[in-house]
C-alpha cells in the first residue's frame, strides 16, 4: 500500500467518524424533542413534593440542552465543501443532503 492510499483511507476513517457523530447529534435531537417532556412531567410529579419549583427547572434545564444540541446539528460542517450541512441562506435544515455540494448525508466516498 503506497503513502497516498493510506492517506485517502486516514480521511476516510475521520470522515466517517464525523458522519458517525453527527448521526449521534442528531438522533439525541429527537430523543431530546420526544422524550424531554416525558422526562419533564416525570420530575414535576417527583420532585413536586420537595419544591414547588422543580419542575420549572427541569423545564429550563431541558430547553437548554435541546437548545445546545440543536446548535451543533445545525452547525455541522460538510466534509466534501467546508459549508454548513443544513443551512444556506435562510433555508434551514436541507435534509439528508447538503445544501451548498449536493453530497448525500454519511456519504464517504465523494468526501474530500
Amino acid at each position: 500500500m503506497a503513502e497516498g492510499d493510506n492517506e485517502v483511507a486516514s480521511r476516510e476513517v475521520a470522515v466517517d467518524v464525523r458522519w458517525s457523530l453527527q448521526r449521534r447529534r442528531v438522533r439525541s435531537v429527537w430523543i431530546l424533542l420526544l422524550g424531554g417532556p416525558v422526562v419533564v412531567v416525570g420530575a414535576n410529579f417527583a420532585l413536586g413534593l420537595i419544591c414547588d419549583q422543580c419542575g420549572m427547572v427541569a423545564a429550563v434545564v431541558w430547553i437548554l440542552f435541546l437548545l445546545v444540541r440543536c446548535y451543533q446539528v445545525l452547525g455541522f460542517r460538510c466534509p466534501r465543501c467546508g459549508e454548513q450541512f443544513y443551512i444556506k441562506g435562510s433555508a434551514r435544515w436541507g435534509g439528508k443532503h447538503c445544501l451548498h455540494c449536493g453530497i448525500r448525508f454519511g456519504d464517504v466516498a465523494k468526501a474530500k
